[in-house]
């Protein structure tokens, strides 16, 4: 077998636990070539999961620090900064390129966005000083027509 795994599940998993990158790369050029006797299906199906959820965990991140941002903004405007605004335009160009990419990212983040918002109101919290119970339990700005809109600053910002 050319693979150098034997075919057994146990080899081929110990394999992509040992080194990830030099399995992936088995694994493409198994696809390549079409020798789909020997692709590690289990693992490329988790792998494939785990490339969705880490996409997904990445756009939840960005959300947050904008988010949270977005709040530091509205919160103390005194103390806004040209960084602030970077970080805030910078992930939205990130967040902007993500949904672009894999559109379905979108539709999943409604049913988590009260727990990023709730993060996101924590970490402004930690980063500014004032106290949690002092931030709205709920959003009170619209995803698409203020939180992602380029440009968009909120009031006293």
């Amino acid at each position: 077998m050319k693979n150098g795994y034997n075919g057994g599940e146990l080899k081929l998993a110990t394999a992509k636990k040992t080194d990830a990158a030099a399995w992936a790369e088995e694994m493409a050029a198994l696809l390549e070539s079409r020798d789909y006797a020997n692709l590690d299906i289990a693992g490329l199906a988790e792998e494939l999961r785990d490339l969705s959820r880490s996409r997904f965990d990445e756009l939840r991140s960005r959300l947050r620090i904008l988010i949270a941002h977005l709040l530091q903004r509205q919160y103390q405007p005194a103390k806004g900064s040209g960084s602030w605004r970077s970080t805030i335009t910078t992930q939205r160009f990130d967040i902007a390129d993500m949904l672009k990419e894999s559109p379905s990212l979108g539709t999943r983040l409604q049913p988590e966005f009260t727990e990023v918002w709730y993060r996101a109101t924590v970490q402004a919290a930690d980063e500014t000083g004032i106290d949690i119970e002092k931030f709205p339990a709920e959003c009170f700005w619209d995803l698409q027509t203020e939180i992602l809109l380029s440009g968009w600053f909120p009031s006293g910002a």
